[in-house]
């Protein structure tokens, strides 16, 4: 069982040629890793939280991020 910042270092050492063990690969696999966002945040503190943990998972290896529908381009706009 791997939590997402464990699962986001398991998809690093892959693409270094190591598996999970530290042992060599043939080769390395390549990823575009990306995440979903979660829902809208209600508040400008979660908002913010969620800001924080997005650039956590960039810091990680994560390119791009799949957002839910924007329903309110005002609330989101400082994104």
């Amino acid at each position: 069982d791997l939590d997402e910042m464990a699962l986001l270092e398991a998809i690093n050492t892959l693409q270094k040629g190591q598996d999970m063990a530290g042992f060599d690969l043939e080769g390395a696999p390549e990823f575009t890793v990306g995440w979903k966002m979660s829902a809208w945040p209600e508040d400008d503190a979660a908002l913010e939280n969620e800001i924080g943990l997005m650039r956590l998972r960039v810091a990680a290896g994560v390119r791009y991020f799949i957002t839910p529908p924007v329903f309110n381009i005002d609330h989101c706009a400082r994104l």
